[in-house]
């Protein structure tokens, strides 16, 4: 009996030294790393998106880098792998890519450069995204594929627009991927997107706009967003890592107008 009561306080004594040993699991808000496009870029504002989303954080201090590129659309493939590259030397917590996989299913170009010959290549393009995602290991936020099919003569060429078949499948092919990774969550631009355009309420979490206020989101090409759009696919971000059980809503701001007036107050970190 003393020898099994001596083996089992090593036994203790071994896995609390083991826990006191370890490194201890760092913040989720503590270095935060944005990748993607125009609209994480803030085409068009006096803004971008490190910006808007630190605006929805209590916590002022967050630090927070961009890597997101207007000009993404001209070399995505390459573009894609340089940003994970820098994003992943500066050993982020968090990953934010609301627009990072866009123009890996939208544009002209497949994945060798040339022109598209099909809508397949579309595919190919996007797990040629997904595979250099795969090196991410912290948390990874990142934006489906809406239909922008309206911005179609504003900023889109119809040559540049995923079929609705298309887009479907693009979608299922990232939340398949998705769905085996537990340190990615996906946010659903495409059930945001399609409520504007058929100019239905539009919720996001507690928090359901109406037609009137989800009109002001979008610029007038039809494709980036407003000030007060880029804000709510912020909202959209957080409410996704609240429901994935990885951040706590008394750490955020909910309410928009809230965090437009918070987004051009000053704050410790960018």
């Amino acid at each position: 009996m003393k020898a099994l009561f001596a083996l089992l306080l090593s036994l203790v004594g071994s896995t609390c030294f083991a826990r006191l040993d370890g490194p201890p699991p760092r913040p989720l808000f503590e270095r935060v790393e944005v990748l993607g496009a125009s609209v994480s870029s803030g085409r068009g504002l006096r803004v971008d998106f490190g910006d808007a989303l630190a605006a929805t954080w209590t916590n002022s201090a967050v630090a927070i880098e961009s890597r997101a590129e207007q000009h993404f659309f001209l070399k995505p493939v390459e573009r894609a792998t340089r940003q994970i590259d820098a994003a992943l030397a500066a050993e982020p917590t968090l990953i934010v890519g609301v627009d990072f996989l866009f123009w890996l299913g939208y544009g002209a170009g497949g994945p060798s450069g040339a022109a598209l010959k099909s809508e397949d290549e579309r595919l190919a393009l996007l797990d040629r995204g997904l595979h250099e995602l795969e090196r991410v290991r912290c948390t990874l936020v990142l934006g489906d594929f809406p239909d922008m099919s309206a911005a179609v003569g504003h900023m889109l060429l119809a040559s540049q627009v995923p079929t609705t078949a298309t887009l479907a499948r693009l979608n299922a092919r990232l939340r398949e991927w998705a769905s085996s990774r537990k340190n990615v969550v996906v946010v659903s631009l495409a059930k945001l997107v399609a409520g504007m355009r058929a100019e239905e309420a539009v919720s996001i979490g507690a928090t359901t706009f109406a037609p009137e206020e989800t009109r002001r989101w979008l610029q007038r090409d039809r494709l980036h967003t407003t000030e007060r759009g880029l804000v709510a696919v912020a909202l959209a971000v957080d409410e996704a890592l609240v429901e994935a059980g990885l951040v706590r809503r008394e750490e955020l701001r909910a309410n928009l107008d809230d965090v437009v007036e918070h987004l051009h107050a000053p704050r410790a970190t960018k």
